[in-house]
């Protein structure tokens, strides 16, 4: 982040772009670049280490020294439960208690959703205001439903917070069925959250929660009187999702409330024939008795399976297309450390452009690295490179294949190519490693709808010719 030549100018920044939760304040001024390094100053809420760490900023308002993505240290301390370093932040440097970062969040959502009750409750009785979310956005009780924490629940809605709080995933009760939070679910329900309520693509609670594999929270979903048969956008009910995914205890679940096997998607696919279609025998069996066969038809199991997997012979999406990795044209990971904090630092300064120079050249003696690839991907995302983001998102997933990040990644590149089958199976990925974060979970419903949209578009222009 130097800039010869520029005024002193201060910053949060987190190593690896917001991979790790170290804290290093950095301070710039136009002769030298001085790092104050607070090892686990928000870890440990170290007060006497930041107040000495601050007096470097030559009366810089600490409030306003923030990361890349306009995270203040109170968002930190708040989000690691450190009581004593958020007290210090708002009563002695005067922090804004409801400082929002570029998505929007504040301390008490980003405590909320850390489940830090303590935090939560200190942060209240500082008037952290329960309802501050950008529009759309993910508000304190959104955060808390995917906690697991029924008491920063239940405090927050003591303090005035919307049980039927709008974003756009959905209400507070759709984040935690599609967390799998059993626990949160029924405590939201028990505060009047309504089980019918729908989300982005007209996810229901059912669906939503199907897709987590928890029987406990469908079953809590439907005693409260949910429809086991809503459809989200494209005709997809809970009952296509559990066949898809062979979850038999779910199937049988569904089926005991009436869940509809005949029902078909708008591509006319039912449960059975997306059981059929992915191989997955045991959902296949259950279904068969309760599907109706068209006249003449003999159906069997494997008959059903054979079928559907001649039909869906084709090569594989792109988006799940193998990738190789290249060798470094001259390995040498000190090198390739010293580029990447290059690209790390001008990353935080939103300096795209550079970072991702830095990057290739940390690339050039090292392609091994996961973070590497991944992190040169977010640059080439916020440059517009969307065909060499989808290769760095691929390359990063290659090598690790559990980091959200780069499925994530991967899918917001697919994405702006409007690639959106593979777009919805990088974000499906995704959401597979990190079930509880529902700007995944809305991201793939919109590629889902959106590849629907155009696949009836492409349907009806196939039609009038």
């Amino acid at each position: 982040m130097p800039q010869s030549g520029a005024d002193t100018a201060a910053a949060v920044q987190l190593q690896d772009v917001g991979d790790t939760v170290v804290v290093q304040l950095k301070v710039d001024t136009d002769v030298s670049q001085a790092d104050i390094q607070v090892e686990g100053t928000a870890q440990s809420g170290n007060v006497a280490q930041l107040q000495a760490a601050a007096q470097r900023f030559q009366g810089e308002d600490l409030g306003s020294v923030k990361d890349g993505n306009g995270r203040c240290v109170l968002h930190f301390a708040a989000q690691l439960g450190r009581q004593d370093m958020c007290r210090h932040l708002l009563d002695e440097a005067h922090v804004d208690v409801n400082a929002q970062d570029e998505a929007g969040e504040t301390p008490l959502s980003l405590a909320a959703g850390a489940g830090q009750l303590p935090t939560v409750m200190m942060l209240l009785d500082h008037n952290a205001d329960v309802s501050r979310c950008a529009p759309g956005g993910a508000a304190p009780i959104h955060r808390a439903a995917t906690s697991g924490s029924t008491e920063v629940l239940e405090a927050l809605l003591a303090a005035g917070a919307d049980v039927e709080a709008p974003s756009t995933p959905g209400t507070p009760l759709l984040w935690a069925a599609g967390s799998g939070k059993s626990d949160c679910v029924k405590a939201l329900l028990a505060a009047g959250a309504d089980p019918h309520a729908t989300g982005d693509a007209n996810v229901g609670t059912v669906l939503m929660a199907t897709a987590t594999g928890s029987t406990d929270v469908v079953n809590a979903l439907l005693a409260a009187g949910a429809n086991p048969n809503h459809a989200a956008n494209g005709g997809v009910t809970a009952l296509h999702a559990a066949a898809e995914s062979s979850q038999p205890d779910m199937i049988k679940l569904l089926l005991e409330a009436g869940a509809n096997a005949d029902v078909e998607d708008e591509g006319g696919h039912t449960p059975i024939s997306a059981a059929a279609a992915a191989g997955c025998r045991q959902a296949v069996e259950m279904l068969l008795p309760r599907t109706s066969q068209p006249a003449g038809a003999h159906w069997t199991v494997d008959s059903l399976i054979q079928e559907a997997q001649q039909a869906e012979e084709a090569p594989a999406p792109s988006g799940q297309a193998e990738v190789s990795i290249p060798e470094p044209e001259e390995p040498n990971p000190d090198q390739a450390a010293q580029h990447k904090r290059r690209g790390d630092e001008a990353f935080v300064a939103k300096k795209f452009l550079q970072a991702a120079d830095a990057y290739s050249q940390a690339l050039r003696h090292d392609t091994r690295s996961h973070l590497i690839w991944a992190n040169r991907a977010a640059s080439n995302l916020r440059l517009g490179r969307n065909e060499e983001a989808l290769e760095d998102a691929r390359r990063a997933r290659t090598l690790k294949p559990d980091y959200t990040k780069a499925w994530y990644r991967e899918g917001c590149a697919a994405q702006a190519l409007e690639r959106w089958e593979d777009a919805a199976q990088a974000y499906f990925e995704g959401y597979r490693q990190e079930p509880t974060n529902q700007e995944i979970a809305a991201a793939f419903q919109n590629a889902v709808a959106e590849g629907q949209k155009r696949h009836q578009q492409q349907k009806a222009q196939a039609g009038a010719s």
